[in-house]
């Protein structure tokens, strides 16, 4: 609807994802949150998102989070 597309702002502002949580009444700990930017997956993190997973793209980075290099691969596994 024309209300949902109204909220959808720029990453990785902190008042988007405030309002996006708020609007779809998210918990945090049950939602895997996924990005390819290693700064927005810091963040999340700082900002009480359990888990969150860099999406790599076959390229291992230096972090102490967890990577993958396929989403499909990833949510295939966790949802099996």
């Amino acid at each position: 609807t024309n209300d949902d597309a109204n909220i959808m702002q720029p990453k990785p502002q902190k008042s988007t994802q405030e309002m996006f949580i708020n609007k779809f009444n998210i918990d945090k700990s049950t939602v895997v949150f996924l990005d390819d930017s290693l700064s927005c997956i810091k963040s999340s993190h700082e900002d009480g998102w359990d888990k969150c997973i860099l999406v790599n793209n076959g390229k291992d980075v230096d972090t102490e989070h967890e990577q993958t290099s396929s989403v499909k691969e990833y949510l295939k596994n966790i949802l099996s």
